[in-house]
């Protein structure tokens, strides 16, 4: 399937499905929503799509459909859901009236983030962390930059699950905190220290 940056694979779909499969997935960043459908096809139970540009495409999503749009930034979205929902978020002037296709924030179970941008996101930052699984998809090699060390410094607590390196988009999925940091893989090392370029894949 191509995608904006790149192609995901075959390789990399089947790794996906394998981590999405009957799912709620929150797809942090969602622009166009083409991840957010292409996540539903693969088996996802029900995107949460977040994402403080609405779309055209998110016009055509149908209420109770397995996308859900919420018009916020992540740092919104994670006051939301601290502070109780809609309901508090518009008692203490949070949010001015409740954003089309809005429904009650929840904890994330699996976080999808596909080439977030490299200035540091507290409120993704968060929702990773809350996650049970997390799937990176982005490029840290030749120059590009998907991300901030601060959230590549996280990955790295986090159990390796799958990592399937591609010339345009790189998979990285991760499971459950460990007992210590362990090794990077090769586009984690290159976010890490931005001011090192590395080769991209052949």
């Amino acid at each position: 399937m191509t995608m904006p940056f790149g192609v995901i694979n075959n390789t990399q779909s089947k790794a996906v499905q394998q981590a999405v499969q009957g799912r709620v997935v929150h797809d942090l960043g969602a622009g166009d929503l083409a991840m957010a459908h292409l996540l539903v096809h693969l088996g996802a139970k029900k995107v949460v799509a977040i994402d403080r540009v609405e779309s055209v495409a998110v016009r055509a999503l149908k209420r109770g459909g397995p996308i859900e749009f919420h018009h916020m930034d992540h740092n919104t979205y994670v006051s939301m859901q601290m502070m109780g929902g809609i309901d508090e978020g518009l008692r203490k002037g949070l949010v001015s009236s409740p954003p089309p296709r809005f429904a009650q924030p929840e904890k994330p179970d699996v976080v999808f983030m596909s080439w977030p941008y490299n200035l540091p996101d507290q409120g993704l930052l968060l929702l990773a962390s809350m996650a049970k699984t997390v799937i990176y998809l982005g490029q840290n090699l030749g120059g590009s930059a998907c991300g901030f060390p601060e959230l590549f410094q996280h990955f790295v607590t986090r159990e390796l699950v799958s990592h399937v390196p591609s010339v345009k988009n790189s998979l990285i999925i991760l499971g459950g905190k460990l007992d210590s940091l362990r090794e990077p893989v090769m586009e984690e090392v290159g976010a890490l220290d931005q001011s090192v370029m590395l080769p991209n894949l052949v």
